[in-house]
Order: C-alpha cells, then sequence, then structure tokens
C-alpha cells in the first residue's frame, strides 16, 4: 500500500497509515476494479476460447472481454496515478499533478466519451487533495 503501514503496536495495527483520505480511497477502488475487471477478462477469454461452446456464445463472450480488458487497463492506470499521487502529493504536488496528467494520456487514448470519467476523477482527486493540504 502506498506510505506503508501502521505499526502493530498502534491503534489499527497494519491498517495503512494514509488511509481514510479522498484520494487513497479512490486508489484502492481502482485497484480493485482493476484486479477484478483483469480476471473477469481472464475468464472470459478462456471460455470463449473453449471449442466445446457454440460459436455465438464464443463470440458474445470475446466481444464482453475486449470491454473488460479495456476497463482493466484504465484502472490500472487511474491506480497506479493516484498511487503515486497519495505519496507524492504533501511534498511533491507538481510532480504529482504531472503523475496525473501522464495516466490521463493513456485514458484519453481510448476516445473522448470512454475516457472523459477517469480523467474527471483523477481531476478532483487533485484538486480536493490540493484544498486539504492547503489547509493544514
Amino acid at each position: 500500500m502506498p506510505g506503508g503501514y501502521r505499526a502493530d503496536d498502534h491503534h489499527h495495527g497494519g491498517a495503512p497509515t494514509l488511509a481514510g483520505g479522498y484520494a487513497f480511497s479512490a486508489f484502492v477502488v481502482a485497484n480493485a476494479l482493476a484486479f477484478v475487471c483483469s480476471l473477469l477478462a481472464t475468464l472470459g477469454l478462456m471460455y470463449a476460447g473453449l471449442e466445446s461452446v457454440d460459436f455465438t456464445n464464443r463470440s458474445w463472450h470475446f466481444t464482453v472481454t475486449v470491454g473488460l480488458v479495456r476497463s482493466s487497463i484504465r484502472s490500472l492506470a487511474i491506480a497506479f496515478a493516484l498511487g503515486n499521487y497519495v505519496v507524492l502529493a504533501p511534498v511533491a504536488p507538481r510532480t504529482a499533478t504531472a503523475v496525473c496528467v501522464f495516466a490521463s494520456s493513456i485514458l484519453a487514448y481510448g476516445g473522448i466519451n470512454t475516457g472523459l470519467m477517469p480523467v474527471t476523477v483523477l481531476a478532483r482527486t487533485t484538486v480536493m487533495n490540493r484544498k486539504s493540504v492547503t489547509k493544514m
């Protein structure tokens, strides 16, 4: 986990140190979504490759799998950017923002309509975290 874990002798020992923040929560969700989409895509490709299954059914599973792979790649890019952002934002906010911008280029590659939501999540995280850092 980004930021490490709390010592075992502290309250909530073993818990991530950055837990509770918006950016960290978004990271965890994006990471879980990337894992689930990747797992479902793998299973879908295995099923679509079975010769004993009707071709129409195999074709449908393959089509669904392509969407899952795209979602997995986007979620992985978001998790990467947010993981870096959570760790770097307090000490190097410009570098953290640059990582989010670079990751957004991966998200935008999929097309304007399909790439807007992940870019919005990254932008909102950057703005919300800057507000909380400036209040400290």
